[in-house]
């Protein structure tokens, strides 16, 4: 059976992919996070990451914090 694209996500940003931030980032886009740890609960549900995990999604969750509370006006 094929993973989901959102699987398929988790498991770049978990497995230290060259685009896990980037992976990251499309998740937080795909499902609007209102915090870091809630950027953490999307790649694992208990949020137990490793640090170059966490490091991932902790320079995504940055951008994805300032993109979000752009006006595209």
């Amino acid at each position: 059976m094929a993973a989901s694209y959102d699987e398929r996500l988790r498991a770049r940003v978990r497995g230290g992919e060259p685009d896990a931030i980037q992976a990251a980032l499309v998740l937080m886009e795909r499902h609007d996070p209102g915090s870091l740890k809630q950027s953490l609960e999307l790649i694992q549900a208990d949020g137990e990451v490793s640090r170059p995990c966490f490091d991932a999604v902790a320079e995504a969750w940055d951008h994805y914090f300032h993109m979000r509370g752009m006006s595209w006006d």
